[in-house]
């Protein structure tokens, strides 16, 4: 393979690697190998987080690298690298001479340990990120020449714009992660469906949903239990992923249930599934955002209270609130569906775990939970 092709391999490598974390360790040693190194190391941090961005070898072992990042080294370090003009690869010796090299610490402390000498470096300083690229080699293996700086400084942008595109994609997946927990901590239900209907995404206050039987998800996808409202639903999600996620307004509707609660407000608008670090298999693939505010979310939250507090299951929990909803044990059965006989075992129960001991007592421990989630 002539140099050239080496050269093109080795920024092939590098760009890899600002897709894939895990990527900077080869493309380090296809860098090595076109420089006839021994090994290699490349530091870079972030000016907004503590600690190293990336941090990698290639050709030592993990406690040799390890002695380069402690906190001895870095200070050693620091000034020499310093010496390096910014964005221009040099042949080390030609900054510090090798009987200067020889009285440092860091020669001394770190470097022979690893049975290097002579290297081929680059520095790079921006606002927002610094980096340290060194390519070393044995000093029985003499030192590296002027053409070896000119095909790293070939590297230099590659690198400097993969370590941009890395800084970039880390934040993207903070945020990203970020935001995947706020919407778990939101009360209101919130769910991305897909144009079939599918769900990819419920937290848990819409998972509620389901448990309670407000909706459900069969083989077509995304049901409400009145089939009107499934209708109504059905086609809101249609009018939002036919929409533009720019500039969609999205709607609102009300569906209907069949437990004599008040309807559930569903608010949609379309989405673009990569700002909350969504990768649809088909590129194209539209999806909505689906807001749920249940008016009966007073008692969503003391269920979740009841069963925090107590250990109460969740048939336990619903027979609790419609107990305190009043007209007594058999209209509560009445509403859930269930037997009177299941329901008075359920009550039981309650009132072991509770140490309750009728159904006054209990609905006063119902509603005096205090708002906030268990």
């Amino acid at each position: 393979m002539t140099r050239g092709a080496t050269v093109l391999t080795s920024v092939q490598r590098i760009y890899d690697a600002a897709l894939t974390a895990d990527a900077w360790q080869p493309a380090l040693q296809s860098v090595v190998e076109l420089l006839g190194g021994d090994h290699a190391i490349l530091v870079a941090r972030d000016s907004d987080r503590e600690g190293p961005a990336v941090a990698t070898s290639a050709g030592m072992d993990e406690r040799d690298f390890a002695r380069f990042l402690s906190p001895p080294a870095v200070r050693w370090m620091e000034p020499l690298a310093r010496t390096l003009p910014s964005g221009s690869a040099m042949v080390w010796s030609h900054l510090l001479g090798d009987r200067d090299f020889e009285r440092t610490e860091f020669y001394n402390e770190v470097v022979r340990p690893v049975r290097g000498f002579y290297s081929v470096a680059v520095r790079d300083e921006t606002p927002a990120q610094s980096s340290f690229m060194a390519v070393c080699r044995s000093r029985k293996r003499g030192d590296f020449e002027a053409a070896d700086a000119t095909t790293m400084q070939s590297l230099v942008p590659h690198l400097a714009a993969a370590l941009r595109v890395r800084q970039r994609l880390d934040a993207a997946d903070l945020s990203a992660a970020s935001a995947w927990a706020a919407l778990e901590h939101l009360r209101t239900g919130v769910m991305i469906v897909n144009a079939a209907g599918s769900v990819v995404f419920a937290n848990e206050a819409a998972a509620e949903l389901f448990r309670d039987g407000c909706l459900h998800i069969d083989g077509d996808g995304l049901r409400a239990p009145d089939n009107r409202a499934c209708v109504a639903l059905r086609r809101m999600i249609a009018d939002c992923v036919a929409a533009e996620p720019k500039y969609g307004n999205g709607n609102a509707i009300d569906l209907t249930r069949g437990d004599g609660l008040p309807p559930l407000r569903v608010v949609g608008v379309p989405l673009q599934p990569e700002r909350l670090g969504v990768y649809p298999v088909r590129r194209a693939e539209p999806f909505a955002l689906l807001l749920i505010t249940n008016p009966h979310q007073k008692w969503t939250m003391r269920k979740a209270q009841l069963r925090g507090r107590f250990g109460l299951t969740f048939a336990e929990a619903n027979l609790a609130i419609e107990i305190a909803r009043g007209d007594g044990r058999k209209a509560a059965a009445a509403r859930l569906g269930i037997a009177v006989t299941t329901a008075r075992t359920h009550l039981t129960h309650i009132f072991e775990k509770t140490g309750m001991r009728r159904q006054a007592e209990l609905v006063r421990l119902v509603l005096q939970q205090p708002d906030g989630t268990a």
